[in-house]
């Protein structure tokens, strides 16, 4: 949709070869408006009679540029078409999507990252943007590397079975939300009305967003190493 805009060209869908996974995406966008807007459509759905010209373009036709095709006008026009839900808490929010399941410090970086950020990284992340009153909720999988406790026993909500779409509702609404390495927080990031805070990883931060600061992934990495060696390398051995 955003390499489109920049050719001024008219979207006509996203042709999905997936169907599961298209309904899946098609109500997320559902959540926040957008699923009339950002289309999933083939050559094969538009009337044989139609007038304009189609053209299927290839994938690295539009993911060669990532995020940087994500520039200010994009944002700005995008964030003009979604229709925000309703805010379901008054509190001072902090919604995070932390990413989990079969994802571990045990396995191999993807492009230079190791996609797993310990509970140190969020725990850290959480208390530079806490506020007396604040709720917190983090958005997980039922299965985790490290233990979910430190987190409830803070009184924070661990929400391990929530619909995605109301996950991406409240990232969009959240006061501040918290990115993982993970594509399912890029596009309510985005769009998102509160700050965003993101952790470097291979898809580039947008200007607006607010970078996690060298100290704090000095902290992070030296976690992730700990962990590789406490409990990787037994796994390594068996």
């Amino acid at each position: 949709h955003a390499y489109v805009f920049h050719q001024n060209a008219t979207y006509g869908g996203c042709c999905a070869s997936a169907a599961t996974k298209t309904t899946v995406d098609e109500e997320l966008l559902d959540a926040i408006g957008l699923r009339d807007k950002l289309k999933f459509r083939c050559p094969s759905d538009f009337s044989s009679d139609h007038h304009s010209r189609i053209s299927v373009l290839p994938r690295e036709h539009y993911t060669s540029d990532d995020t940087r095709v994500w520039t200010p006008d994009y944002v700005d026009y995008l964030r003009s078409l979604v229709i925000y839900p309703r805010k379901q808490h008054k509190e001072y929010t902090i919604a995070v999507h932390m990413l989990r399941g079969d994802v571990s410090p045990c396995r191999a970086k993807v492009e230079g990252y190791y996609r797993y950020l310990p509970n140190l990284h969020y725990q850290n992340l959480i208390d530079k943007h806490m506020k007396s009153g604040a709720r917190v909720i983090i958005y997980t999988s039922p299965k985790s590397f490290e233990d979910m406790k430190e987190f409830r026993e803070r009184g924070y909500e661990v929400n391990v079975d929530a619909p995605l779409k109301d996950i991406w509702k409240d990232f969009v609404t959240a006061d501040v939300m918290i990115m993982s390495r993970s594509d399912f927080s890029m596009v309510p990031a985005m769009v998102a009305k509160g700050k965003v805070v993101y952790t470097p990883f291979w898809h580039h931060s947008l200007r607006l967003w607010e970078r996690v600061d060298a100290e704090t992934m000095k902290q992070t990495d030296d976690e992730i190493e700990r962990l590789r060696e406490e409990f990787c390398q037994e796994k390594a051995k068996q």
